[in-house]
């Protein structure tokens, strides 16, 4: 009787952690679609004039910076729990570099705050800010780089469907 609970608390255990591991793959999906939206509209209104567009480009650059750091950020720690717990083969120095740049991102994130609270100027912040963005969206696509690397050392392959046709990438 013993070992059949056993099985049974341990068959358990296992769909418990299938269905976080679902649930954290669909939270990693949805804070990618709301920052992949949120880059549309920042594309969208760049170079328009005036308050509303200014706000957009704000707004849609801020979360689109939000929800993909998010989104990388627990993509890198679920990679680190398949390389540690399941024994996915994927070389040490890939999720360290994932690591790193969700670090990094933070660290830039923020640095840039006492910065522009402390040192004022409209011209200083202007170039502040821009000086952080284009860091960031450099650090968040070296992300995707070796998100592409990681892909290449486990062989993962992805396939999309379109009206039952099927093609590989």
């Amino acid at each position: 009787m013993a070992g059949c609970y056993g099985r049974q608390a341990g068959s358990h255990q296992l769909n418990t952690q299938k269905f976080r591991s679902a649930k954290l793959l669909r939270v990693i999906l949805y804070f990618g679609i709301i920052g992949a939206v949120f880059l549309i509209l920042y594309a969208t209104v760049l170079g328009s004039e005036g308050h509303v567009y200014r706000l957009l480009r704000r707004y849609g650059v801020i979360i689109f910076f939000a929800f993909t750091y998010l989104a990388q950020l627990l993509m890198a720690s679920r990679l680190l729990y398949l390389v540690k717990h399941l024994q996915v083969d994927l070389p040490r120095s890939i999720y360290q570099v994932k690591l790193g740049l969700c670090v990094a991102l933070l660290v830039i994130g923020l640095i840039s705050l006492p910065v522009r609270a402390f040192y004022g100027g409209e011209e200083f912040n202007t170039r502040l800010e821009n000086v952080v963005e284009w860091n960031f969206a450099l650090w968040m696509t070296l992300y995707f780089v070796v998100t592409y690397f990681a892909w290449q050392a486990t062989t993962f392959e992805a396939s999309f469907s379109v009206k039952g046709s099927t093609t590989k990438k």
